[in-house]
């Protein structure tokens, strides 16, 4: 590549930032991200109504807690995905990805402009409804206080799974179309735990458990990051190395799904 062909490339920072830019302006224009926002305002005023009718009970403003933290805590995936798995689909359906390319820029800052974007996007809608979902301490000032370090590590892990699942929607939405990638994807992070567990059940005696195990343990499990209920339930924060190994778990995981959508992406005929 010739010097004067080096001096147009953009620096990566600045191709990442216009690539999100991008991404934002999508974002506000689509309904999803204001019909998760006008659900969690459902659930704010249902929340208010319930504390101006006279229900104080300690149960009520845990359950209503729980309920707010995990619709915002699946708002945050669920935009991400969305938000990833259409992204190359729809630039390569309208043909406005070889411009792209063409700047030039090259195809793992686009696919990294992309992830970091879609991360982004999910986890301030994480914590925007989070904000909202703790309307019940308003109703409900004389309620038991909860582990201010576990809600932190709650937040972490959150964001980590946001990323996984961005960087996995991109992963997939090279392979198959959105529909069967956001499908996949949402089964996984909704059921595979219960899978896993009967499947462990079903062959744990069996000769091939131990194998069955080995495979298991490298898909990723989403429940592992999910600190919602272990917090509304006023349990104890997670140790150090019990959090720091989940948040290697989530990052290396995460990592690898991103390096395998590059070096499909690369080789990918356009």
């Amino acid at each position: 590549m010739s010097a004067e062909s080096r001096a147009r490339i953009p620096p990566a920072s600045t191709a990442i930032t216009l690539l999100g830019k991008g991404v934002g302006i999508e974002i506000f224009r689509r309904k999803e991200f204001y019909v998760l926002l006008f659900l969690m305002c459902i659930y704010a005023v249902g929340v208010i109504i319930a504390g101006a009718v006279g229900i104080e009970d300690a149960a009520t403003f845990f359950f209503l807690l729980n309920l707010g933290l995990t619709f915002a805590y699946l708002s945050g995936h669920l935009l991400a995905l969305l938000t990833a798995a259409r992204q190359v689909p729809k630039e390569l359906e309208h043909r406005t990805l070889y411009p792209l390319l063409a700047k030039p820029v090259t195809r793992q800052t686009y696919i990294l402009g992309k992830w970091i974007a879609t991360t982004a996007a999910g986890i301030a809608t994480l914590f925007l409804l989070a904000l909202l979902s703790f309307v019940p301490w308003l109703v409900f000032p004389e309620a038991t206080e909860l582990s201010g370090l576990l809600f932190l590590q709650m937040i972490v892990l959150g964001c980590l799974s946001i990323a996984l699942v961005a960087a996995l929607g991109l992963l997939l939405s090279l392979v198959v179309p959105p529909g069967v990638s956001l499908t996949v994807i949402a089964l996984f992070f909704l059921f595979w735990n219960q899978a896993k567990a009967f499947l462990l059940a079903w062959y744990g005696d069996g000769p091939a458990a131990g194998f069955l195990g080995w495979v298991l343990q490298y898909i990723p499990d989403f429940s592992k990051l999910n600190l919602v209920t272990r917090y509304t339930d006023g349990v104890g924060p997670l140790g150090a190395s019990e959090f720091l190994g989940l948040a290697v778990y989530g990052g290396l995981i995460t990592a690898l799904a991103l390096l395998l959508t590059g070096v499909l992406f690369e080789r990918r005929q356009l």
